[in-house]
């Protein structure tokens, strides 16, 4: 079966079991890191991106003003995924896990800071181990 599916669909098949091992750790209390995140995050929308060009080439011939709507897309394509990165990051009490870039893994805890530099609150989870972590926030530093 796996014969017959391209690179993209490939792609997608694993974006889409990360994700379903996501859920179900999810309701068990448990989450991946926030790198893994970020990771599967990032590369999902850079693969539909490159899924949609090569989509748009392969029926199309070149012109120069398609140069110019491909410039106008990665703009959007860009636009679009930094204001679900910002929703999935700055959203309080969800179900969804944490995806945030400024994470860092301190000992047993990975440490996610919120908010403004000079006065950032931090949340630590604590590991389960390194690629899996509790989503209870096991004690919270607050800034100034």
């Amino acid at each position: 079966m796996l014969k017959q599916l391209n690179g993209f669909k490939k792609l997608y098949l694993f974006f889409l079991a990360f994700f379903v091992i996501e859920v179900i750790l999810v309701f068990l209390g448990l989450s991946f890191t926030p790198l893994l995140s970020c990771l599967w995050f990032d590369f999902l929308f850079l693969v539909l991106f490159f899924h949609l060009w090569s989509i748009f080439y392969k029926k199309r011939e070149f012109k120069f003003f398609h140069l110019i709507l491909q410039f106008l897309s990665v703009i959007l394509a860009f636009f679009i995924w930094f204001i679900l990165q910002v929703s999935f990051t700055d959203s309080a009490n969800t179900i969804i896990p944490p995806i945030h870039h400024n994470s860092e893994i301190r000992g047993n805890y990975v440490e996610i800071p919120h908010g403004a530099i000079p006065i950032r609150s931090r949340d630590y989870y604590e590991l389960v181990n390194p690629i899996i972590m509790k989503l209870e926030v096991k004690y919270r530093e607050d800034g100034w």
